[in-house]
């Protein structure tokens, strides 16, 4: 199971909702574009590197089952029961507006 990201911080921003069926969560993550990544080759390091030129490969997986605990980020969660790749190209996704739309969004 993966952990937290020890020294990640969280903000939660505008436009984070729930109701009875879903949940929206719009949210700041700083410290969470680097990790520490354990295969069976070994642990080594992984970030996200915002002045890549080439798409960067990233993945999801999701379960129905909620954590047993959902206020805490350490809670134990389920196996997944959907999972997906997708290649984000992070040259198109930057904005030399972000802090402005982060301070909106505050």
């Amino acid at each position: 199971m993966p952990g937290p990201y020890a020294g990640a911080m969280y903000t939660v921003l505008k436009g984070s909702e729930a109701n009875s069926t879903h949940w929206t969560l719009t949210t700041l993550c700083r410290g969470c574009s680097q990790w520490t990544a354990t295969a069976q080759r070994g642990t080594n390091s992984k970030s996200l590197d915002p002045a890549a030129t080439a798409p960067v490969d990233l993945a999801y997986a999701l379960s129905v089952t909620l954590p047993a605990e959902p206020a805490n980020n350490a809670s134990r969660i389920s196996y997944h029961s959907s999972r997906g790749a997708l290649a984000l190209d992070m040259a198109v996704a930057k904005t030399s507006k972000f802090d402005k739309y982060v301070q909106l969004l505050s």
